[in-house]
């Protein structure tokens, strides 16, 4: 039987959203791998290649403004098998970070997605603080997290490390596998429903392309080997590309990150944090940085056991990241408006930030 967009994760509320854009003659399709200057659409009768014209990169605010692997966008055919992107539809949900480095800038890793798995082994490569902060992530982004205990035959204690894990991030169910022993793959294919899409996101060497083929029953991505010494895997996944398996579930592959920077996240924190933001609640102080000041119940409960010191201190190192990106992204908005306004130059980093954004 053939495959058509629905088994690509279209349906009836994306065509009511494509008849509403109004635009005649043009077919939807998504964006299953984004190559530097150009992107493979999955259309109805098939995939396409396609260019983004020169309109919607002047007209786009920034680049998460682009289309991303999972976007749905409305294709003008052009020849055989070749098009030009002319609208992108609005997202449901997405997965975003701040870009590497020093500049601000918001880089949209996938789009209209069901799930996330957060993907992380149980050998060296284990760390609840990463964790925590991928959940965070994937809270903000609206879709479902999962976090996948990778490499469980590595594991010296797995049921202590899978208690950790629930203890940090209750807000989401939490599974381990192991897919050099074949255990607990029927755990994760219970979320494996057709038409879903999910991410899978993790640091290099965890697994995740191991998990894609596992699941795939063949071969789908190559797979690097783990250095011994560190647990460190390399980079096998180049980019972020949309693959069907025969399951009908839809799977984003990504490249491991050696720097996860957190976008917006007031309500993935809010979230993943729960705990910690409910007893912020009860400190004297609204604005309380839970440090010295006094009546602060969360350094209270802390004390008293009741808050795990090192989750306190994930949870104010995020906060604290997202406040100075606050900051920053406001001074760059008033030095823009004063530059509109022929006001005086920009302060020297937003002159910097100016230098980035035109690279």
């Amino acid at each position: 039987m053939a495959l058509t967009l629905f088994d690509f994760g279209w349906d009836e509320e994306w065509q009511v959203v494509r008849e509403a854009a109004g635009f005649e003659g043009l077919l939807p399709g998504r964006v299953i791998a984004q190559h530097r200057i150009a992107f493979r659409v999955r259309l109805e009768e098939g995939e396409c290649s396609v260019q983004l014209p020169g309109r919607m990169r002047r007209e786009a605010a920034s680049p998460a403004d682009l289309p991303a692997v999972g976007d749905w966008v409305l294709v003008k055919r052009r020849g055989d098998m070749q098009g030009l992107i002319q609208v992108l539809l609005p997202r449901r949900t997405k997965l975003s970070r701040k870009v590497a480095g020093m500049q601000i800038e918001e880089q949209v890793l996938a789009a209209n997605l069901d799930m996330v798995w957060i993907a992380c082994g149980m050998d060296g490569d284990f760390n609840l603080r990463r964790i925590e902060r991928y959940v965070a992530m994937t809270h903000e982004s609206g879709a479902t997290p999962l976090v996948v205990l990778t490499k469980r035959d590595l594991s010296d204690d797995p049921d202590a490390q899978i208690g950790l894990v629930r203890q940090a991030v209750e807000s989401c169910t939490v599974v381990s596998v192991s897919a050099a022993m074949e255990e607990g793959k029927e755990q994760l294919e219970r979320f494996a429903r057709p038409a879903a899409t999910v991410a899978i996101l993790g640091s290099s060497g965890v697994g995740k392309s191991t998990l894609v083929n596992w699941l795939a029953g063949e071969k789908l991505m190559e797979v690097g080997r783990v250095r011994e010494a560190d647990g460190k895997g390399r980079h096998t996944t180049s980019r972020r590309e949309l693959l069907r398996l025969d399951s009908g579930l839809l799977v984003i592959d990504t490249p491991g990150m050696r720097e996860l920077a957190l976008w917006e996240s007031q309500r993935g924190l809010g979230t993943s944090f729960a705990d910690v933001e409910a007893v912020a609640g009860e400190c004297r102080f609204r604005d309380c940085g839970h440090r010295e000041e006094p009546g602060c119940a969360v350094r209270e409960a802390v004390a008293r056991g009741f808050l795990e010191a090192a989750r306190v201190g994930s949870y104010l190192k995020l906060k604290s990241e997202q406040s100075s990106l606050t900051a920053r992204l406001e001074q760059r908005a008033r030095a823009e408006r004063k530059g509109k306004a022929g006001g005086r130059p920009r302060p020297e980093q937003d002159i910097e930030d100016a230098k980035n954004l035109d690279d």
